[in-house]
């Protein structure tokens, strides 16, 4: 969906960083090709990273560790360690980023023929 109508979901998760292992609120964008992190809502230019939707291998829902509901997204390159707030916006995150993930492999798939 490139026509406009495309609902983008936004919220604050917590990701583990890459190389420094601490913890990160994190401000996140999933659109129909990427899932974006920014360190603020507000400032466009806050961008930390992006995962390709096309390059995630598979994502694990997890379950409750002792900060929160976590839960995984898995690439060629990485592990993405995320945490959501409640068992709600976790399993939101995930349903949607699932959805998201197979319809941008299909495009993609499509435009290749």
């Amino acid at each position: 969906d490139e026509d406009g109508n495309y609902k983008l979901v936004k919220g604050w998760l917590t990701k583990r960083g890459g190389t420094v292992k601490s913890w990160k609120r994190r401000w996140f964008v999933l659109d129909h090709r990427r899932i974006s992190y920014f360190q603020s809502p507000d400032n466009p230019n806050s961008l930390k990273g992006k995962i390709e939707l096309i390059d995630i291998t598979g994502n694990d829902p997890g379950d409750q560790d002792e900060r929160g509901f976590a839960f995984t997204i898995n690439t060629k390159n990485r592990v993405y360690h995320i945490r959501a707030e409640n068992e709600r916006a976790r399993a939101a995150w995930i349903d949607r980023l699932t959805t998201r993930i197979t319809a941008a492999k299909a495009d993609e798939e499509k435009r290749k023929k």
